[in-house]
């Protein structure tokens, strides 16, 4: 299974792990394709985490996973 015409939601993008994980799905290697959402409790932190890549491939947005409505409706904006 390919991620192609799928969306990827990235949780913690402005942490370190988080924002590596959106430097490999973003690069040449990975084959292009999909949208990025890349989540984290402050949008502006998300904004500086992503801002060198394809503002094509990411999609920034604020996101506390510790409120279960939010994340759910976020799984479900992003599938």
């Amino acid at each position: 299974m390919t991620a192609r015409g799928k969306n990827i939601l990235t949780l913690g993008a402005a942490g370190a792990m988080g924002a590596g994980v959106v430097c490999d799905l973003v690069s040449p290697q990975s084959g292009g394709g999909p949208v990025i959402v890349a989540a984290d409790l402050s949008l502006d932190h998300v904004r500086k985490a992503v801002a060198e890549y394809d503002a094509a491939r990411i999609s920034p947005l604020a996101l506390d996973v510790s409120d279960p409505g939010a994340l759910a409706a976020a799984y479900t904006q992003t599938s």
